[in-house]
């Protein structure tokens, strides 16, 4: 699972604006007579789904908010953009290679560091016991590396806001 994010400030949405794409602005939604709270709840309320269902994905609102601090801000500062990857090049169905996608968004937007970055969260292998997650910035690259284990996340409480704070793995 990979979850982008991005300050939402003019010059981002200045330097989105900039892309070639056919799809709109992810910083400015089509006026669809939605209300944009009503959509920003329907995304929390899949991530919330996700918190509860899915074992590796319990690390993620600690993870978010050390993304948030590494770029040097608060979680309020960013918008959550899942479709970044769509918006950018079109067709793209796997989150497994946005990694490697992000070099090539980064030289068509040109993000600032702290601007932009990408949270993911890798899946237990197998009768595997640990898993990885990592914070990606778009200009710096990789710079959080985290590893969890089965026992850890089991061990976390269900409510996001008594989840502890990650320790840096690498």
């Amino acid at each position: 699972m990979m979850l982008f994010y991005i300050r939402d400030t003019d010059a981002a949405r200045a330097k989105l604006d900039a892309v070639k794409a056919f799809s709109p602005n992810p910083l400015r939604p089509p006026k669809l007579g939605l209300d944009p709270f009503r959509m920003d709840v329907a995304l929390h309320k899949s991530l919330a789904y996700l918190w509860l269902g899915n074992l590796n994905t319990k690390c993620l609102v600690p993870l978010v908010e050390e993304a948030c601090a590494a770029a040097g801000g608060a979680p309020s500062d960013f918008k959550a953009v899942p479709s970044l990857p769509l918006y950018f090049a079109g067709e793209f169905r796997d989150f497994l290679f946005g990694v490697e996608l992000m070099g090539e968004m980064q030289a068509v937007a040109g993000f600032d560091a702290g601007e932009c970055f990408a949270v993911k969260m890798s899946a237990f292998s197998m009768l595997g016991e640990g898993n990885r997650s990592e914070v990606h910035d778009l200009k710096k690259g990789r710079v959080r590396s985290y590893a969890t284990s089965r026992a850890g996340l089991r061990a976390m409480d269900a409510l996001p806001s008594s989840a502890p704070a990650f320790k840096k793995a690498v």
